[in-house]
Parts: structure tokens; sequence; C-alpha cells
């Protein structure tokens, strides 16, 4: 085929969708009330269920440019596998934006300085798509890393006082969505059930569930949950990872990727940032002997000391919501060691989880602090 026939081919050609230049427009027209004229592409980088485009946006008046984070939901990550069936990329990104207005009007209402929130600033839901704030900062996760290395880190401490922000600032939050009648009572017995459902969904095919120590965790549960029990069930942020709180570059602190539709305990939310506290990647490579564990375990007492300062906990609940949040993450960092990785480095790496995974739930169901 000669270079004039290919060229004539392609005239007429649907040209390929640009999402980069689409949301480009888009973020100018949204934002057309705050005088935007053109908006220019600054940086695109790529995870696993999401993409971010960070913008700059121009407006009238000479000011300087709006800075502008668009967050796209995947449906897919490379290699075609999907999230989970019940997660839908429109979906996912409307109730994203939905809880981001949530979360900046209760920010807002606490009037608090050492707490703040990403502005939302418009959903483009026919895209999987939403566009906020963008807030520079440090994750508590990344904190927590530099300091429980042994080896020298530049940067000021801050991982403790961090966390114990962070723990006022989900009791803060959920103390809120209470106030607002968004609290309900559950019945034990249903409680048991939804949370068996999940186990199901979400760890099997990746742990042995009839094993000895999920069958354990599992009887730990029941015995903390009767079924004349009630639970008081609100919208969490269901993520609760050190990965998804931010400690601003002016000191303040927020959370991000949170939809608010996972329902349940507040121990829930609890659970899951200590258990994510617990099981950095760093301690699971190296082990207890190579990193500073002060650290850790000074970050764990200090959310908790956090958030009791603004609500209570219930402690047979929260020891429930730990064994359940010990299995849950260690389906998910099985999953995560398979990812784009060799076989041999895949082998390595499960070994390591199952083996540190395997003592730290046996040291809760034993009732042995962290």
């Amino acid at each position: 085929m000669g270079m004039h026939e290919a060229t004539v081919i392609g005239i007429g050609a649907a040209a390929p969708f640009d999402a980069a230049q689409e949301l480009r427009r888009r973020l100018v027209g949204a934002l057309e009330h705050a005088g935007a004229r053109h908006a220019s592409l600054l940086m695109r980088r790529q995870f696993r269920w999401s993409e971010q485009l960070l913008y700059d946006v121009h407006c009238d008046g000479g000011r300087a440019p709006l800075r502008v984070l668009v967050k796209r939901i995947k449906a897919h990550d490379r290699r075609g596998r999907t999230q989970g069936a019940q997660i839908q990329p429109r979906v996912r990104a409307l109730a994203e934006f939905g809880a981001l207005e949530s979360l900046h009007r209760i920010v807002r209402a606490l009037g608090q300085r050492a707490f703040t929130s990403v502005r939302p600033y418009a959903c483009f839901s026919d895209l999987d798509a939403f566009a906020m704030e963008y807030r520079p900062g440090t994750t508590l996760r990344a904190l927590m890393t530099r300091e429980v290395s042994i080896l020298p880190r530049s940067g000021r401490p801050g991982a403790t006082v961090a966390c114990r922000r962070a723990g006022e600032w989900l009791g803060l939050v959920h103390q809120a969505l209470s106030d607002h009648g968004l609290e309900v009572e559950v019945g034990g017995l249903a409680y048991i059930v939804h949370v068996g459902g999940e186990l199901q969904r979400h760890v099997a095919g990746t742990l042995p569930l009839d094993g000895e120590l999920p069958h354990a965790a599992w009887r730990f549960i029941e015995d903390r949950i009767e079924a004349d029990t009630v639970v008081r069930s609100i919208p969490l942020h269901g993520d609760l990872y050190p990965d998804n709180l931010v400690r601003a570059d002016d000191g303040r602190l927020y959370a991000v990727d949170t939809t608010l539709l996972t329902r349940g305990p507040a121990e829930d939310d609890v659970a899951r940032f200590l258990v994510g506290v617990d099981t950095l990647r760093a301690r699971i490579a190296f082990g207890d002997r190579l990193i500073r564990v002060q650290v850790l375990r000074a970050a764990w007492d200090a959310f908790l000391d956090g958030y009791q300062t603004i609500r209570a906990l219930d402690r047979r609940l929260l020891a429930a919501s730990l064994a359940r949040a010990y299995l849950l993450r260690w389906a998910e960092l099985r999953a995560a060691a398979g990812f784009a990785r060799p076989a041999p480095i895949v082998a390595w790496s499960r070994r390591r989880i199952d083996g540190f995974m395997s003592a730290r739930l046996a040291r809760v169901l034993e009732g042995v602090p962290a």
C-alpha cells in the first residue's frame, strides 16, 4: 500500500477520543462563573483503578491559575481485570464527588483550623470523572514510612501528631454524620450476615476461608457480636488506610478517596486505619528488627486517643472489626503482590505477606496489643 493510498483511507476516519483534551474543554465551561478562560494539562498519572490529570485553569483578571485535579475512574486495570462486579466507574465517580461535597460542608461547619477539605468543582459522569481542588500534601503512610526507617531521612518527624489529628478528624466526621440523622440501629444478626457476605466476596479465592486461622477469626467476630447486639450503623469512609489521609503543605489534615457508600459501625473505619498502620509495606518486607516499631505503636495510640476525645468506642465491636479488617487487608495485600510482577517475586512476596499477616491476626485473636 502506497503512502498516498494510506493517506486517503485516513481521511474521514474518526479521530481517537482524547479524554484529556475533552476534560480541558469541560473544565473551562464548568468554571466559567470563576472567570475561566482556558486550561492547560500539567500532569497525567496512571493508577491501577484510576488516573489523575492536573490542570492549570487560567482566569480573567491576571490572577494566578486555579490548580484543578481531575480523577477518572477506570473500569479495568492494565491486565483487563475489574476491581469488582459491584463497582461501576460512573457510580463511583458520582459517589466520590457527592462525598467530597458532604465532607466539605461538614469540615466548613466545624470551623477548626487543624482540618481542611478538598473543594469539589464539577462532576463529568459521562466520562467517569470529577474535578476538585488540588491540595498538595503528604499521606500519613509516607510520613510513617519515612520515620520507621532505620536509615536517616530528610524531613521533620510528625507522624504521631498527624495520626492524632486524623483520629480527631474521623471522630468529628462520624459525629456530624450521626447528628444529621444518618445513624441507624442494626441488629447483631443482620450485621453478622452482612460481614459474612463481605468476607465471602472479597476474600474467597484469595485466602482459604476454611483454613484454621480465618475460621478462628470468624468465631472471634461472632463471639463479640451476638444476635441481640445493637450495632449503630453510619456512612463510612470505607477505605480509611493511612494512604488516604493527607497532611496538607499548610499543616492541616484532610481525607481522599471516600464515597460514604459503605455503612457500618464507626469502629470499622477505625479498625481499617489501625490495620493500615500495623501493616506498612516496609514492616512486612524487612521485619520488626529493621524498622522503628515504636513509631507505629505511637501512631496507633495517637489515632485512638484523638478519636476518643470526640467519640467513645465499643471495645468488643472494635476487636471484631480489627479481626475482620486484618482478613480483608491480608486478601488485599496478596492480590496486590501479584500485580504486574514476575512470578518469582510474586511467590516471595506472598510468602512474606502470609507469614506476617498470620502472625498479626493470631495476636489480635489472642488479645495481644499492637
